[in-house]
């Protein structure tokens, strides 16, 4: 736990100079965390739990025995909920006896704690901040650890970028190179495992695409995975805001899948967004108990994070691996710069958790890619960091940790992160997020974190059970590894962290707080991984949670076609993976069913998928709600493919909200009749229908924008409405364009604070915001007059982009994304880069096109 205990009060952040009482009849919602109990017991549990010579090794335990022996005793928790129950809140209890749940309205929950919750001024009511120190009853002083939904702010941030272009990392390539087809011809797939991507609840509209995680994961293998939304009472509106938290959920399902295409289930656990590390994550380690592998990719500095949640979290992330979960976190994408101050040397929260397994980043310097397109086999690493302000990976030392003792040799100060890198630079990882069966490309460890859950799930389905805690067999297997063992790391000893003018730990040979241990060698490790200890045969008569919670694995119970060696493994030696000498390849469609007309296809560097072919040119041939896509990557003999996507608001029934947007032949959500192009907005149904919020530190208060064709004519739908024209103002926008609101008189005020008549080039103005030039350490900067396409360079003391452009400016061709964030609507393509000429090449729609011979990819919002 941490290393030493912290005050209630320490937890409340002063709030904010502006304050406003908010309504009576607010409804909020309390987490209440209590501390777990006997925490010398647990302790030992924990080390037996990954000990061979202990008869608990590997006996994971359920939510009932966490609280039978380290919950609060029946009469404390009950007093806990009569507490919550005085004030008149409705309770919802926890199995643990260490967490409680409480609704009621602001005035309830002021009159039961005694303090005040005020508004944050500009933002909607569901954000609030209390003010003074709650009072807790005498019987629950030393009880209660933490309280959540007092303060409502959302501080962490989502671990994404977005890029464009055609040779990125495709499911197969992925699996070839961190050597998974192995496992795969083995017959193992992670079948038998659920996985589990924490999430936070988004506004309406905004919210992660079923359609796009089902594509996915009906494309890397068996089309009968369950996939669920397990989505948590949110009548506060605790929603999260943040622009690309739908790509970055999205994201983390299908990297899980990478891994695991074969697992049982895969879990979206949707929270209140201030409460993911508290609500969420109790939930997870209750209802989940039987959980491979949980995954988190977002996370803020740890100077900056709140005691008493980080501690909340760690008790139930604890919870979690003692029921045999294994955690992973990513690293963070701001380098040694967590906090992104130009100044202060942190690592990222909750990565630096002792238990979490820190996902690192990596990159590929000038990958090989062969005719296909596809990555043949593994290519040498080096830490991930793009010196632009793009991204690098975090790693140091933490301030809020001791050294663990898996790592109690490297003589730290505090715990050192990250464990492992995989994959988050160049050349960035496909994903669906726009028109189902077309990829985006995207970066960050948002991909290593999911990336390494799917590896532990799919390593507990060839041993046949859970792994927990993992720490101590990675750390005694790098060791070993460092002194000529088996390899299982691929080492990854060139690159930084040095990251916005703050100094970074190197990557060196062997472990390095840069790089973790390196990346994983799957197969090699899969093999190198202790056996599961034999079955228990006694009737269960004294720890039956660990065969009743995961009877599938722990029983090794074979899936129809697999090839799990149960009986091998459960009398108690390894033997080895069982790979045929010249077997198949891993075949995708072996695991796909296909009905109604459709057949298998598999992209050369991408997933496979179920398609009913069509010929873009001719006749339409698809069924209602879907259209004829010739720029799709499972494209048919007839140069087509159908996929979903629209023709008029008819099409978009099913997706109540939304509206069709004819220029890109998708359902987008249904926005405000009265609004612009150039207004503020928090979201994308503050915008004209069709439009979209982008927001972000380039955008202050957000701005309401559409794509558009600059080729477009008056009356085509990809033209933009009147008192707007197509302009270039984001890195997302490819080969199309941005709406933007036109102006006058360049160089006069906008009507919006902070805004300015910018050029536009051809004598054109467009309000836009005050330019900048962001800097990046190293001597390299970046004129946000670029991205407007001025052509001009930036007045820093006027904001305006008035003069003629430095020769080095524009060094990536569009502000980075850590500058601009990615616009928070997620199921509808924006405009994209082509790998082929097409009609509209920019846009979703396809009549008339001829197929890409390379995925078509487009970027999302």
């Amino acid at each position: 736990m941490h290393a030493a205990p912290l005050a209630l009060a320490a937890l409340l952040a002063s709030p904010p100079a502006a304050q406003r009482d908010i309504p009576a009849d607010t409804v909020v919602h309390l987490g209440v965390s209590l501390r777990a109990t006997h925490p010398e017991a647990l302790a030992a549990l924990r080390r037996a739990q990954q000990d061979p010579a202990s008869p608990d090794y590997r006996r994971w335990i359920t939510p009932r025995e966490y609280a039978d022996r380290f919950g609060q005793p029946q009469a404390v928790y009950d007093a806990a909920v009569a507490w919550l129950q005085s004030a008149g809140l409705d309770v919802r209890r926890s199995p643990n006896r260490t967490f409680v749940e409480g609704t009621g309205t602001a005035a309830q929950v002021e009159k039961l704690l005694r303090i005040r919750l005020v508004g944050v001024d500009g933002k909607p009511p569901a954000i609030h901040v209390p003010v003074g120190t709650p009072r807790l009853p005498s019987s629950l002083e030393g009880v209660v650890l933490h309280i959540s939904g007092l303060d409502t702010r959302v501080r962490y941030r989502h671990r994404i970028g977005l890029l464009s272009g055609p040779n990125v990392f495709g499911p197969q390539d992925l699996r070839r190179f961190y050597d998974l087809d192995p496992l795969f011809a083995a017959g193992y797939t992670g079948q038998g495992q659920t996985l589990v991507v924490m999430s936070t609840a988004e506004p309406p509209g905004s919210e992660p695409s079923v359609v796009d995680i089902d594509y996915f994961l009906s494309s890397v293998s068996d089309a009968r995975a369950k996939f669920e939304e397990h989505v948590l009472p949110n009548p506060q509106g605790d929603f999260d805001n943040q622009p690309g938290a739908a790509t970055e959920f999205q994201l983390d399902v299908q990297m899980q899948s990478v891994g695991s295409p074969g697992a049982d289930q895969f879990v979206l656990e949707v929270s209140p967004a201030s409460e993911i590390f508290t609500t969420g994550a109790n939930d997870v380690a209750n209802t989940f108990p039987s959980a491979a592998a949980v995954s988190i990719s977002l996370g803020s500095c740890e100077p900056g994070q709140p005691s008493g949640e980080a501690d909340a979290l760690e008790q139930a992330v604890i919870q979690g691996t003692l029921e045999g979960q294994t955690w992973s976190a990513a690293s963070g994408d701001n380098g040694a710069d967590d906090c992104t101050d130009g100044s202060t040397v942190a690592v990222d929260f909750p990565s630096s958790l002792p238990e979490m397994v820190a996902a690192g980043g990596s990159e590929v310097k000038n990958a090989n890619f062969d005719e296909n397109n596809a990555i043949q086999s593994y290519q040498q690493e080096v830490a991930w960091n793009d010196g632009t302000g793009r991204g690098a990976a975090g790693g140091g030392q933490s301030i809020l940790y001791s050294p663990p003792s898996y790592q109690a040799a490297f003589g730290f100060s505090g715990r050192g992160v990250p464990d492992i890198a995989l994959i988050a630079g160049l050349p960035a990882v496909a994903t669906d997020d726009a028109l189902p069966g077309q990829l985006d490309p995207v970066e960050g460890t948002s991909v290593a974190s999911p990336l390494s859950a799917g590896f532990f799930g799919l390593i507990a389905s060839r041993l046949g059970c859970r792994l927990g805690d993992p720490h101590a067999v990675l750390y005694a297997l790098g060791a070993a590894q460092a002194d000529g063992g088996t390899p299982v790391f691929h080492d990854i000893t060139q690159g930084n962290l040095t990251y916005n003018g703050v100094t970074g730990p190197s990557a060196g040979p062997g472990y390095d707080l840069a790089t973790g241990w390196g990346s994983l060698d799957v197969a090699a490790l899969a093999e190198a991984w202790p056996a599961c200890p034999p079955p228990e045969v006694d009737g269960g008569a004294t720890d039956a949670g660990v065969v009743s919670e995961d009877a599938g694995s722990d029983a090794g119970a074979a899936e129809d076609g697999g090839a799990l060696d149960a009986g091998k493994d459960a009398g108690g030696s390894d033997a080895g993976l069982q790979i045929p000498d010249g077997g198949p390849a891993y075949d995708p469609c072996v695991f796909i069913a296909c009905d109604g007309g459709a057949s298998c296809t598999t992209q050369p560097e991408g997933p496979s998928s179920c398609v009913i072919g069509c010929n873009p040119a001719g006749a339409v041939t698809c069924a209602s709600g879907t259209i004829c896509s010739g720029q799709s990557l499972f494209t048919s003999d007839a140069g087509g493919a159908c996929i979903p996507g629209c023709l008029s608001d008819t099409d978009c029934a099913a997706q109540p909200g939304t509206v069709c947007s004819l220029c890109e032949e998708s359902c987008v959500p249904q926005g405000s009749p009265s609004a612009h192009i150039g207004d503020g907005c928090q979201d994308s149904t503050q915008c004209p229908s069709g439009a979209y919020c982008l927001s972000g530190r380039g955008f202050d208060g957000g701005y309401c924008t559409a794509t558009c064709d600059p080729t477009a004519g008056a009356g085509d739908p990809c033209a933009c409405p009147s008192g707007a024209m197509c302009g270039q103002i984001s890195r997302f926008a490819g080969g199309g364009g941005n709406c933007v609101a036109t102006c006058d008189q360049p160089g006069t005020a906008c009507a919006r604070e902070g805004y300015l008549c910018q050029p536009l080039g051809g004598g054109a103005g467009a309000c836009l915001p005050h330019c900048r030039i962001v800097s990046f350490g190293g001597g390299q900067s970046f004129d946000t007059c670029q991205v407007f396409g001025s052509g001009a360079a930036c007045d820093v003391d006027s904001g305006y982009c008035g003069g003629p452009a430095p020769a080095d400016a524009g060094f990536d061709g569009g502000i980075d994304a850590g500058e601009v964030a990615p616009p928070d609507a997620g199921a509808h393509a924006d405009a994209g880069v082509a790998t082929a000429p097409h009609a509209k090449s920019a846009f979703g729609r396809c009549t008339g096109c001829t197929a890409s011979p390379v995925p078509f990819f487009v970027t999302p919002r």
